[in-house]
């Protein structure tokens, strides 16, 4: 039954993640955080709309990929495609690059830093993903060809990277190949003018995606409930051309 399947989803996402611990972002303007000050990493989470701005350990703040991102139709049947993401029509859901009021619209930002601190751009790189699927992020060009950018489907090298600008701000496409709960390990590296070669720890950043909306709304509902629940809220293609919750290592760098 239905109300079965609703209670056994919210016993296991609180499982997860324990009600004290993380807060829900389901929407609004958020960003992975990237700075480098005193000789020291901070990667973070920005949370900027809704108002008021707060930031968060990658830890202590789940992106809430709803029912909104599946895409219909799952992978397009096209060779750029389904090179990147699998045999066409598997279930995909999408973080698109544009905003989307019922989605997080998540950026990569490094405003706080100089580019005159650094040689060069910064990489951001993902090193590790634990889940119930692969993550695939990606960039769409000029004439709407896709570009790959990092995936977790034929494990990790170097290529899994993202180049960040110091004092800049960037958005790209996020998806995910089944519903359940994420954790994604990035890690941030740049040639500083005065500390040299420098890289961070891999920061694990949550990720949740939800089969369908009444589920996904309940278990929230179902969170607050439980009670000690800490809330801090106070045209081209994008593909060019039963819960399953509880980590599973899949491969790392």
């Amino acid at each position: 039954m239905k109300m079965n399947r609703i209670v056994v989803a919210l016993m296991a996402v609180a499982s997860v993640y324990p009600a004290t611990s993380q807060t829900m972002i389901p929407s609004g303007h958020v960003d992975i955080g990237v700075l480098y000050e005193s000789g020291v990493w901070d990667l973070h989470v920005h949370k900027e709309v809704p108002e008021p701005e707060e930031e968060f350990g990658p830890s202590d703040a789940v992106f809430v990929v709803g029912a909104k991102a599946q895409q219909a139709g799952g992978v397009p049947n096209s060779a750029s495609a389904t090179a990147f993401f699998g045999p066409a029509g598997s279930p995909l859901w999408i973080l698109p690059k544009s905003q989307d009021p019922e989605l997080p619209f998540l950026g990569i930002g490094a405003e706080e830093m100089s580019a005159d601190d650094w040689n060069g751009s910064l990489t951001l790189t993902m090193t590790e993903v634990r889940g119930p699927g692969d993550v695939f992020v990606w960039d769409v060009g000029a004439f709407g060809d896709l570009q790959p950018k990092m995936s977790s489907r034929d494990g990790f090298s170097a290529g899994d990277a993202l180049t960040v600008e110091a004092g800049g701000h960037a958005h790209y496409f996020w998806a995910f190949s089944a519903p359940g709960d994420y954790e994604v390990f990035l890690s941030a590296q740049g040639d500083h003018k005065v500390d040299g070669s420098v890289q961070s720890e891999p920061a694990g950043y949550r990720f949740q995606v939800v089969p369908e909306p009444g589920v996904g709304t309940l278990v929230l509902a179902g969170l607050v409930c439980l009670g000690g629940f800490r809330r801090r809220f106070s045209g081209r293609s994008v593909l060019g051309g039963a819960t399953a919750v509880g980590p599973c290592v899949r491969r790392s760098l």
